[in-house]
């Protein structure tokens, strides 16, 4: 066991490194094909969406790992997809509703960023959804893999839109392709559909599901999305009254500041929530590979 944690542990720093460096090795040139007010309208757009992804599947994705029959595991999948389709469907209406007021209060100029929040907001639901059923097959080569494919494509497409002077908007199609790539990785080989299909997952054992885990949704949906509220709040601050280039300056700061927290805690964090819940399924306990992580 002491050994296979190692293993699974590394086999993400690996994914994770390579995730984390591409984007710094590159960013001097990004930087020089990118204004810092273009950056600056990046991060408000992943801000929005770090503050808005607890919400997009309301914290169900948490429970993938927890049930012992692998038929109700899918069955929260479903229902993380389905909610992540409701929500993504308001936030669309909001957007559109209110697209005007949402630049005023960033005190931005450009608003193209605006129309493309749904997309990524339901690409990172969806992430968020590939990501557990993955950690709890314990495909940890593939999710080591889908972080180097999304930041290598999100990079060189950021690149080349920056090349063509797509401004602010090549920043956030980079950062959605990103996304894809890594969800088509996440997805490689797992057959998630046709699981769904053999197991005859129907509306009956999803509301099941949705009830025996509605703990996640009433208790984690809210504090997680106010905790990243909280990490966010010099994003929205500095553009407001200081501009979008300081907090361009900031977000690309503050990536490279907690590079080394995600390579190591993360790696950790996923190993051990694949491992302690399949013991947790098997023996109704997981102290021990508590104390040995």
């Amino acid at each position: 066991m002491k050994h296979k944690l190692r293993r699974q542990i590394l086999t993400l720093i690996q994914g994770t490194v390579i995730a984390q460096l591409l984007p710094i090795i590159i960013a001097p040139i990004l930087t020089r094909i990118y204004t810092p007010e273009q950056f600056g309208i990046l991060a408000i757009y992943m801000a929005v969406i770090s503050v808005l992804t607890p919400i997009v599947n309301a914290r169900y994705e948490l429970a993938i790992s927890l049930p012992k029959q692998v038929r109700n595991a899918l069955a929260l999948y479903v229902l993380t997809i389905k909610i992540n389709l409701v929500v993504t469907g308001i936030a669309t209406l909001i957007v559109l509703i209110f697209k005007n007021n949402i630049i005023q209060i960033f005190s931005l100029e450009d608003g193209v960023w605006i129309l493309l929040l749904p997309i990524g907001l339901f690409l990172t639901g969806v992430i968020n959804s590939f990501t557990y059923i993955n950690n709890r097959m314990e495909r940890f080569n593939y999710l080591a893999k889908s972080k180097v494919y999304q930041a290598s494509s999100m990079v060189f497409m950021q690149l080349g839109l920056g090349i063509l002077k797509f401004g602010s908007f090549g920043l956030v199609i980079g950062y959605i392709v990103g996304q894809c790539l890594a969800i088509l990785n996440l997805n490689r080989k797992l057959s998630i559909n046709q699981k769904i299909t053999e197991e005859k997952i129907d509306k009956e054992l999803i509301l099941k599901v949705s009830k025996e885990y509605n703990e996640f949704p009433k208790y984690a949906m809210i504090t997680h999305s106010m905790e990243s509220f909280s990490a966010q709040t010099p994003s929205f601050f500095l553009t407001k009254f200081f501009g979008a280039a300081t907090a361009g300056y900031y977000s690309l700061t503050n990536r490279t500041v907690n590079m080394p927290l995600s390579l190591v805690g993360k790696a950790v964090g996923d190993v051990f929530l694949s491992n302690a819940s399949k013991v947790y399924r098997e023996y109704g306990e997981c102290k021990r590979i508590y104390v040995k992580t």
